[in-house]
Parts: structure tokens; sequence; C-alpha cells
């Protein structure tokens, strides 16, 4: 895949595009919520496993003009809301009704795939064949596969529960009918039914996602002409934080031939991503791109590709942006940084990078404490605070002990000089950005050329300050 564009599909009411190439191959996307990343998900499904997802809309025996109505009808799900013009779908260039779906060999799971993977029935457990015919992924005769290739799926599956994730819990088959059962040697424990019931329900998130992983691995074609792509769309919110950094390293190790797409809305995940990847010296191989929404709808860009405030001064200044231009560049670059700290700021869930800047703007506190290249956040300091005040000592300072541990969290060095920044760049924002962004020029007493070197002074010592943060934490 060098080029992915969605249009007019779910949350995508207007073009998008992805660019990879040939070297930097791989993509990993963050988007929060409802940022569109689950519909980028659904492209893909789309583009490689059409034909499957046609056979269960599609009546068996029916009428031609009764199979027409109901492809037509299956299509419209996939329209963005509210639109009535066709999807658009293309990769390479080449129509999802066009590409040759024989020159990829693709594989794809969700954390909603994974986690629907246990049969609705009394017995609750894992059933290799079901797991993998659930699954999207390229192989054409399931049962064939799984009868001739189970012992080694097993074999390759504790191999990595214990060397790559540090497990105390093995897999074996239960049956003919390929029913694992699962083993916890030191706690004397052994079932193949009734598996929430008795074991951890991250650790068997973690067996069901790593039978498909080393299945895939097993069906991996050595035809150099087929293209092999690996699509993982939140898999890590099903498994133990502890495993986030194996699983990370587990990918990069074992796929390293596969071109990978993985999609995530948890900060930390994808942040702990980024580091693996520049530890092992592979940022040249990764497209990181972001997707984030506004009243426009849902946006896409890659952080270190877009125009920084200095390359928006020095086209403002040599003629190339217009007074209803330069606004647009500035309120872009500006939403930018500002996601761009959520993610270092690891904040996610309730309290979405969208709602930082009213956050900040109303004096709401931010707890964080840079330490030994390593971001603290509210979870450290609740955790710190309790260690003081559960302590055994009779120190009588404990509650004085406690307020300055808030104190340094509070009080971080960066965040000081950012927020009143963002601050005065909501300000800037009110009275000029938007009114430049949306052409009101005319609104305005002239053209207030001071305002906006103003305001690109500002940014720029924003964007320093932002880089500044990444360092003392070791995030660059």
């Amino acid at each position: 895949m060098e080029k992915l564009e969605i249009n007019h599909f779910k949350a995508f009411g207007n073009r998008i595009a992805f660019i990879l190439s040939a070297q930097r191959k791989n993509l990993l996307l963050y988007g929060e919520n409802g940022a569109g990343k689950t519909s980028v998900y659904e492209a893909l499904k789309l583009l490689f496993f059409r034909d499957r997802l046609l056979k269960g809309k599609i009546t068996i025996g029916g009428t031609p003009e009764q199979r027409q109505n109901e492809e037509e009808a299956f299509y419209k799900e996939y329209q963005h809301k509210g639109d009535t013009v066709d999807i658009e779908l293309k990769l390479n260039g080449i129509s999802y009704k066009d590409i040759n779906r024989t020159a990829y060999q693709s594989f794809m799971i969700s954390n909603i795939d994974v986690e629907s993977l246990f049969p609705s029935n009394t017995k609750d457990n894992l059933n290799l064949v079901n797991i993998l015919k659930k699954a999207y992924i390229d192989c054409d005769d399931i049962d064939s596969f799984v009868s001739g290739n189970v012992g080694k799926i097993i074999s390759e599956v504790n191999i990595s529960l214990s060397q790559d994730f540090i497990e105390n819990i093995n897999i074996g088959q239960e049956n003919t009918d390929f029913d694992i059962f699962v083993e916890d040697v030191n706690a004397k424990l052994r079932a193949s039914e009734g598996l929430h019931t008795i074991f951890n329900e991250a650790k068997l998130n973690l067996v069901r996602l790593l039978l498909i992983l080393e299945s895939i691995l097993l069906l991996k074609v050595t035809d150099t002409t087929k293209y092999k792509v690996l699509v993982l769309d939140d898999v890590v919110t099903s498994l133990d934080a502890s495993n986030r950094l194996y699983i990370t390293k587990y990918l990069l190790a074992k796929f390293s031939d596969f071109q990978k797409v993985v999609l995530t809305h948890n900060i930390g995940f994808n942040n702990l991503f980024v580091n693996q990847i520049k530890s092992q010296n592979k940022e040249n191989e990764w497209n990181f791109e972001n997707l984030y929404q506004t009243n426009c709808g849902a946006n896409l860009y890659d952080y270190n590709e877009l125009k920084t405030s200095m390359d928006i001064k020095r086209e403002f200044e040599g003629g190339l942006l217009q007074p209803n231009t330069v606004g647009n560049e500035i309120r872009k670059r500006f939403e930018a940084v500002v996601l761009e700290l959520s993610k270092i700021l690891q904040i996610e869930a309730s309290q979405e990078a969208k709602d930082l800047t009213t956050r900040l703007v109303n004096g709401k506190p931010i707890y964080i404490r840079a330490k030994s290249k390593k971001l603290l956040v509210g979870e450290d300091l609740v955790s710190s605070i309790s260690n003081i005040l559960n302590s055994t000592d009779n120190n009588p300072d404990k509650i004085q002990k406690a307020k300055k541990e808030i104190d340094m969290y509070q009080t971080n060095p960066n965040m000081q000089k950012i927020i009143p920044m963002i601050k005065e760049m909501k300000t800037y924002q009110k009275v000029m950005i938007h009114q430049l962004s949306h052409g009101k020029t005319c609104t305005m007493p002239g053209f207030i050329q001071k305002e906006v070197e103003g305001s690109m002074l500002l940014l720029a010592k924003l964007e320093a300050e932002v880089e500044t943060l990444k360092k003392s934490i070791g995030m660059m």
C-alpha cells in the first residue's frame, strides 16, 4: 500500500489520504474516540475482505434485481452520515471495486473482533477453529490449516507466553475439536471451559490474540510478489498494561517483513510504540499520523510534517499566504501543538485533547512531574501520597509532605510557561485568528499585521516549550 484515499465514508465527509512509501511503509495512527480511526479500519476491511462482507448481506438464490438492491444497501451503510453521494475508496489510485486482492495477503485484528471471539454459549471456551474463522485473516480453508498446524501454533504461543510476555500460563489441545485448555501450573489450575471464572480476562485476551498472531505467521506466504499487510485496531485495550511494552516488542520483532498499520486511541500505548520504534532506530520505516475532530470534520496530520510557525512566518512575509489564509495556517498549527501536548500528558478518555485548552484556560490543574527522563502523572501522585500517609513512621509532618508532593506535580516548570502561552493564543484566536481563517477580514479595521506577527512569535515559543517538555521526559 502506497496511497489510501477515503471520501464520503463513515466519519469522513471530506477526502482524506494516507501517503506511504516503499521505505516508510508502516503507519502508526493515533486518534481520539470518535475521530475516525475505526472508519479507517472499516475502509481497509472493505478493501481486503469485500467479498466476505458482501456474502453475509446477499440472499442466496435471490433474483438479480434483489441481489443488486441488497448490494446497493450494503454500500450505503458505509456512507458518511447525511451524504447521498457514493463512497470513494481507493488504494494506490484504484477503486475498491477494482483492486486486485490476490496481490495482497491481508490480516486484520480489532479489539472488538478479539473480545467477541469467545462463542456466545455456556462453554466459555477457546476453540482455535472458531477463533480463526471469526477473525479477518487471509486463509481459504481454516479447518485444514488448523488440522495440519495446531501443534505448531500451540508450541509457538507457549514460547511467546514464556519468553516474550513472561507469563506463568501455558496452553494445549484439549480434544479433536481443537478446544484449547489453559493451565497455570504454579496455581494448579487447568481448564478448557468456564475460563472466565478461573483465569484473568486480560490473560485470556492475550492467549486469544497470540493464537491469531502465531497463526498469521504460519500462514505468511513466501511468495515475494504478494504484499503482506497486518492491520491492528486498538488490540492493546484488552491487555494488561504490563503487557503493552511486550506486545510492542513482539510485533516489531516478529512482523518486520509485514506492512503494519497500527491504530490506537490509547495515548500511553501510542507514546510507548513511538519510543520503541525510535529505540530500535526504525523511525525511517514508519509514518506517525494523528486524527482529530473539528467542526469541519475529521482531520489528518503528521506533526513533524505540518508547517511550523517559522514556515508560516516565512511564507507570509514572502507573500505566499494572504490575510484570509494565514489565520487558517496559524489555527491548524496551534491545534496540532495542543494535541501533541495532550499526547505527552497522556490525556485521554473523559479528558480528551479537544478539552485540554478549555481546562488550562479555566485554571484547572494538570498534575505531572518529570523525573529521571520519565513522566509521572496523577496516578503516580495518588500512589505517592498514599505511601506517605500509610507509612509506619511517626513523622507528624505527613500532611505537609503530601502537600509538598502535590505542589511538585502542580508546578512543572515547562507547564508553568506553557499554560499562559495557551491562554494568550486563545485570545489571539478569538479576536483575530478565527476571523482571518474564516475570511472575515472585512469586519476588522484593516489587516492587523502586528497581531499576526505576535501570534506567530508566541506560537514559536509554545512549540519550543513543548519540545523542551518532550526532552525532559525522554520522548526525543
